[in-house]
């Protein structure tokens, strides 16, 4: 009858929107979760940054033989100091880390934090969401 596929039809749309709101709730906690990941970098000791701006640079030398080299204004003085052979050309606009050129200026390697992060997010999510959702 006509009251039964309209019915149908409102079950079906409430179902819907219930859906998208859990999707979208799941969506914001998933952001919570690297936003405080952001969080926590912003807030390293020069310590922690030095040793892990040390490490950028040792694993952009395997990748590329770098000669230029340029970082974040907040990081510009620690990695001066630990960018020996290669040329400070300037500072990026960034959260912090590094990007590497070869001598010729044709090949990059960005290891700047926000990369990091965003291909951290993207190899993790199915991984996160599930632990943050799984019915256990």
């Amino acid at each position: 009858t006509r009251v039964s596929q309209i019915r149908k039809r409102v079950i079906a749309s409430a179902e819907l929107m219930t859906r998208r709101n859990l999707l979208e709730a799941k969506k914001q906690i998933l952001d919570s979760v690297y936003e405080k990941a952001r969080e926590k970098i912003e807030k390293m000791n020069t310590a922690e940054k030095t040793a892990l701006l040390k490490s950028l640079i040792e694993q952009g030398n395997k990748e590329i033989s770098a000669k230029y080299i340029y970082a974040s204004k907040q990081d510009e003085k620690i990695v001066k100091g630990l960018a020996k052979g290669l040329t400070f050309e300037g500072t990026i606009k960034c959260l912090g880390g590094l990007v590497l050129e070869n001598s010729d200026k044709t090949i990059g390697v960005d290891l700047t934090f926000d990369t990091i992060l965003l291909e951290l997010r993207k190899e993790t999510v199915g991984g996160v969401a599930k632990n943050l959702f799984e019915k256990k």
